[in-house]
């Protein structure tokens, strides 16, 4: 029986290794430890540049020259709660480490007052031609955004990746570090991070935070994550010489868009949509708790809570089906009452990153 040509789109597979949050270990690759069950494959820019010079010809005779390499990508897919840490660590903040015995807790904090370094991690990229792999080091996350709809359905991640080396098991001047790929299978028995799962609880102080459950309300949201990435590039050698140094966190914006059905404590008089309304902006204290059905031990399920503070910016309004929705978007910042801006904690299984 004839062999067929290989490269096929499904036996396309994302597998991340974590390399750290120091600057120093930024393109020193780490073996792969999990398949991530989301799509996009990496743009990897060279960068080749033609030479501005006169040549006597009308067509270009000299060579292009590569400058710093512009390796990038863009991924979707679901949001899987032993998937959760490694959204987070590259995403929000990195160096954490879990705490507790089979039901791990992974709590994500990023500072607001001193420097906050994104986690790094190796990527290997490819399909069942294994002689065009990638690997990919000190890749962090320039954004990422986690949408539920009105499926009811898991959260759905897109990610804007960033990262500093590129290797090929194609490439005789970059050749892999290592075995890649590792062979690793996805997660058959994924537990998703389900909006069906979600209470949304909105109250006035942060001594509050959690209290005031917005009762059969909810019927979309988006987290977006916008990470300002400082893309140092320093001489340091011919081996480095296109390659990242770092990649610094500058800044951090985190908006929460909520999609509400018309009730009396979203619109009306004293209501969510009336602190829209008001002269003075009023800061709300959110608390989003996932809670799977699924027990890791004894009582403990897997879940995913995310708090913080902002305050209402924009309103909008919208559809669904035959009824009217509105969505309030505000942007959470540092409190004082609370001491950040933001603190994902994720339950679940995921031993190591």
């Amino acid at each position: 029986m004839p062999v067929a040509s290989g490269g096929f789109v499904r036996f396309r597979k994302r597998q991340w290794g974590y390399q750290g949050s120091n600057s120093s270990v930024i393109v020193t690759p780490a073996v792969a430890t999990r398949v991530l069950p989301w799509r996009g494959v990496p743009d990897v820019n060279l960068n080749y540049t033609y030479p501005d010079q006169d040549e006597g010809s009308l067509h270009k005779i000299a060579a292009p020259y590569q400058t710093a390499n512009d390796i990038t990508a863009t991924i979707t897919g679901p949001l899987n709660h032993n998937d959760a840490p490694f959204l987070f660590t590259v995403g929000l903040v990195g160096g954490i480490t879990p705490t507790g015995g089979t039901a791990k807790s992974w709590s994500f904090t990023p500072p607001s007052l001193t420097a906050s370094p994104l986690g790094k991690i190796t990527e290997e990229f490819g399909d069942d031609v294994t002689t065009d792999w990638w690997q990919l080091m000190g890749g962090s996350a320039e954004s990422f955004s986690l949408t539920g709809d009105g499926s009811m359905g898991p959260l759905q991640v897109s990610a804007n990746m960033r990262y500093a080396q590129w290797k090929s098991t194609g490439s005789t001047d970059h050749p892999v570090s290592g075995t890649v790929p590792t062979s690793l299978t996805i997660d058959s028995t994924p537990v998703p991070v389900f909006l069906g799962d979600c209470e949304l609880f909105l109250d006035p102080t942060s001594g509050a935070i959690g209290t005031t459950k917005i009762t059969n309300a909810l019927e979309g949201l988006v987290l977006t994550v916008t990470n300002s990435i400082d893309v140092k590039r320093r001489a340091n050698g011919s081996n480095t010489r296109f390659s990242a140094n770092d990649l610094a966190l500058g800044a951090q914006d985190i908006t929460l868009a909520l999609t509400f059905a018309k009730t009396a404590q979203t619109v009306g008089l004293l209501s969510e949509n009336d602190l829209w309304f008001d002269d003075t902006p009023s800061k709300r204290y959110v608390e989003l708790r996932f809670t799977n059905p699924t027990i890791i031990t004894g009582v403990t399920p897997y879940s995913l809570n995310i708090k913080g503070a902002f305050f209402y910016t924009v309103r909008g309004d919208g559809e669904q089906n035959n009824n009217t929705q509105i969505t309030l978007t505000g942007t959470l910042g540092y409190d004082s009452g609370l001491g950040y801006a933001i603190r994902a904690v994720a339950v679940n299984t995921l031993a190591s990153l």
